[in-house]
């Protein structure tokens, strides 16, 4: 009884029903390969569209990472193979199609994307945090400080001292040194993101000094520019320290003489107006991540991008007249023994820049010269 009941089953799974399946299947994955292709293809024509950098664009959209593209063309060869290999490739060819185009629609609407991989989209592509901390700092701070004329503060600054220094002068307690300012609002842009400016003892450390020791005298002294806020913000002004450096290093050493201390004393100074923006330290500091060993050049690019951003929201015309007033100073913040002070770094690219700016003079004149 048993032999003749297994004589009359019939196995549903046949080769010609295997051989069907696996077609189907194939020209399935096909269909998502050639769906996810256009996709890519849109995303590629908008983004060059507003980049016009091919490259670059090409990058963006088909990114390396897991060397995506090529495994793509891969297995877009495989199947291929498979389904010659099958055959009957012609007659299924309206399925293929009809899969692209719901897999382009799923993919265009964004109803498979998900959190999480939205958030290593931002990874991959270094877009993470530059320019919304940028964004961030220029609203809460730089906005207003370019609103508040950096220029015209320093050369306010400089006149209240001169004109302490006549008071002092007169009563003849002091003779005020040689002071210059630098009429620049600095940008420190370390490639580590930390740097302490918020200690007054660190600082000078770093040889940076804020008090005038002809006109504190020993009291409590205050050296700060205001940066008046909107009306309706109904807010005080925003405050910002004003420090100097000597214009030479060889006046960073301690005196030991009594000459020694009177050049010192009489030697040149520049008055420095510079931040340094704590939220890349909050978001990229050390520890966070952000180390080479961790992310290899994920910081530097972040540390551009911030700096491209705040260019960019510089453009309007009510900033455009001040963005002048505006330098950024990326430095290798190098550990010990190799690290110079911050004043060095500040007083290096003082110097340039004023050297740069009396080379262009010179040319200029000398061509009007030439010409006349």
């Amino acid at each position: 009884m048993i032999p003749n009941i297994v004589s009359d089953i019939k196995f549903p799974v046949t080769a010609e029903h295997l051989k069907n399946g696996t077609l189907q299947l194939f020209i399935i994955s096909f269909g998502i390969l050639l769906g996810e292709l256009v996709n890519r293809l849109a995303l590629f024509c908008d983004e060059y569209s507003q980049k016009k950098k091919f490259k670059r664009s090409f990058k963006f959209v088909f990114i390396k990472k897991h060397k995506q593209f090529g495994t793509i063309l891969i297995l877009a060869t495989v199947i291929s193979l498979f389904l010659h290999y099958l055959g009957h490739v012609n007659l299924d060819l309206k399925i293929c199609s009809v899969v692209a185009f719901v897999w382009f629609c799923l993919r265009i609407f964004r109803l498979l994307n998900n959190v999480i991989e939205d958030m290593e989209m931002l990874e991959d592509t270094h877009a993470m945090l530059g320019p919304g901390l940028a964004a961030n700092y220029w609203v809460s701070f730089l906005r207003w400080a370019l609103k508040s004329d950096i220029r015209q503060k320093m050369e306010d600054y400089q006149r209240s001292v001169l004109q302490m220094s006549s008071k002092i002068q007169k009563d003849g307690t002091a003779i005020v040194a040689d002071y210059r300012s630098f009429d620049k609002f600095i940008i420190l842009l370390p490639d580590d993101c930390h740097l302490k400016i918020r200690d007054e003892r660190i600082l000078k450390e770093e040889n940076i000094f804020e008090c005038i020791p002809e006109l504190c005298l020993g009291a409590s002294c205050s050296h700060k520019i205001e940066f008046e806020l909107d009306a309706e913000l109904k807010r005080k002004p925003m405050k910002q320290n004003v420090q100097w450096i000597y214009e030479k290093a060889e006046y960073e050493k301690e005196a030991t003489t009594p000459e020694m201390k009177e050049e010192k004393r009489n030697s040149k100074k520049i008055f420095v107006v510079f931040d340094f923006p704590q939220l890349l330290q909050s978001a990229m500091g050390p520890d966070r991540g952000w180390d080479e060993k961790d992310q290899p050049g994920a910081r530097k690019k972040n540390i551009k991008s911030f700096k491209k951003t705040l260019n960019n929201l510089m453009n309007p015309s009510e900033f455009k007249q001040f963005e002048k007033n505006v330098m950024f100073l990326p430095f290798p913040n190098r550990k010990e023994p190799l690290k110079e002070p911050l004043s060095a770094v500040l007083r290096k690219r003082i110097l340039e820049f004023e050297a740069e700016c009396k080379e262009r003079v010179y040319s200029s004149s000398s061509g009007a010269e030439s010409e006349a």
